[in-house]
């Protein structure tokens, strides 16, 4: 939350505007309801400036009312601490990159996975996957790729795969399908 002199709270999206008006950015103290919390490593406002997306040095990111600074949910699944957090252009997704390589892409509204798009070889390959086994990739990741049967140590046939690979992944991820 933003609070502007002489009275009331702006958005992100109007802050500009508010301080080209000569109003004054008081310091809001962001970390006492959330004093307990690793410490955070980046913030992003929804387009609508509703929203506060911050990911934090313990691996997660959270969704916060950006007027309460309440917690809306918190976002589990990467391995090392959060780099790097964004909105999507509708603020329906956002997305979340680690040290650990990858970047998840998850419903900002229920907080569910969409997709997590993988680094791999030193960043010259890449995967995309979704919590439903389905796949895609440049020819190099792929290549990396072992899929086993749901409850087995069994490797898919390449005709079981080919079901699972999806050439629109990552346009479809993006677009929150």
């Amino acid at each position: 939350m933003l609070v502007v002199q002489p009275a009331g709270t702006v958005s992100a999206k109007d802050l500009p505007n508010h301080l080209a008006a000569g109003a004054r950015v008081e310091p809001v103290d962001v970390s006492y309801p959330y004093a307990s919390l690793a410490p955070i490593a980046c913030v992003a406002f929804s387009p609508d400036g509703t929203q506060v997306l911050t990911g934090h040095l313990d691996t997660t990111a959270r969704l916060l009312n950006g007027r309460t600074g309440s917690l809306l949910r918190i976002f589990h699944g990467h391995t090392n601490r959060v780099r790097s957090v964004a909105f999507s252009r509708d603020g329906r997704q956002v997305l979340t990159g680690s040290w650990d390589g990858t970047t998840g892409v998850w419903e900002a509204a229920s907080g569910k996975e969409i997709a997590r798009l993988i680094s791999c070889s030193d960043g010259e390959d890449w995967l995309v996957v979704t919590p439903d086994g389905y796949f895609d990739g440049c020819p190099g990741g792929i290549k990396l790729l072992t899929l086993l049967r749901p409850g087995s140590n069994q490797m898919l046939s390449a005709a079981e795969k080919a079901k699972y690979h999806r050439l629109d992944l990552v346009e479809r991820a993006l677009q929150g399908q």
